[in-house]
């Protein structure tokens, strides 16, 4: 499975942090909005993201619950009907949670910084390949 590393943090100031992502990435960045919905499985986590135009993406992925830098192995399957598998998925098992966001996403060398909105704080999420 491929892998990267993951490191999250806690954005106080959103203004400077992407105009900082923009001038190291030399781009003003993607807007992703996206809905996600974590499915209860045996092992790993199972999550499916819809990015709200008829594409999504089922995501398996294997991550420690530690602070700090991890290991992420994953595995991803695109999909052009994320609403019927989500439908599908819920005959097979529960949904943990549901949540929607937007992110900005660039990318600098091998990372991709994101600045994701969900609700109303800002989250850093740096992945490296």
């Amino acid at each position: 499975m491929p892998s990267n590393v993951e490191i999250k943090a806690r954005v106080s100031d959103q203004v400077q942090f992407a105009e900082k992502a923009a001038q190291l990435s030399q781009s003003e960045g993607t807007i992703i909005r996206q809905r996600d919905t974590f499915f209860n499985c045996s092992q790993g986590r199972l999550k499916l993201r819809d990015f709200m135009n008829d594409s999504g993406q089922l995501i398996f992925y294997e991550r420690p619950d530690t602070d700090g830098p991890k290991l992420s192995r994953y595995s991803i399957s695109p999909t052009s009907d994320p609403s019927g598998l989500r439908v599908r998925n819920h005959l097979c098992t529960s949904a943990e949670i549901c949540s929607c966001s937007s992110r900005l996403m660039t990318v600098y060398a091998r990372a991709h910084v994101h600045a994701l909105r969900p609700s109303c704080l800002m989250l850093l999420e740096l992945k490296v390949r």
